[in-house]
């Protein structure tokens, strides 16, 4: 199976557990041009009033401060590669298995498909976790 590993930047920001407070994150990044590929947001924990949404990818100077300004900051604990390829039954769900027998403990993982297509987005706690787990996706 051939799979396209790509290391990637995710960046996060804090945003309020309210009505629109992800579109007003998220609105700062489009004024800007920023194409976004992947978001996660979710609430905090309840009564915290706050969310936390994150994104790849930012490109260029002006995106940065764009997403600077809009409260993103690139947080130097997440560490995450993007793994696209052709579905087939039991990817999504055998990878954390594989990532465990390397004795990683995962920060996050999200896998979809569309039609015949996979996507996943793996993050370790550092960058030896994320170059072992790329290394075992190779062998794959």
């Amino acid at each position: 199976m051939e799979l396209d590993i790509q290391r990637i930047e995710i960046w996060e920001a804090n945003i309020a557990d309210q009505p629109g407070g992800l579109a007003h994150a998220l609105d700062a990044l489009d004024d800007a041009g920023v194409d976004i590929q992947f978001v996660v947001a979710r609430r905090g924990p309840t009564g915290s009033g706050r969310g936390q949404v994150l994104i790849t990818p930012l490109r260029g100077d002006h995106q940065v401060a764009a997403a600077a300004r809009a409260g993103f900051h690139m947080p130097e604990h997440i560490h995450a590669i993007r793994v696209c390829g052709d579905n087939r039954a039991g990817l999504a769900t055998g990878l954390p298995g594989m990532i465990a027998g390397l004795g990683i403990n995962l920060l996050g993982f999200t896998a979809s498909t569309v039609g015949r297509e996979f996507v996943a987005y793996i993050a370790a706690g550092s960058q030896p976790d994320v170059d072992r787990i790329v290394q075992a996706l190779r062998q794959l």
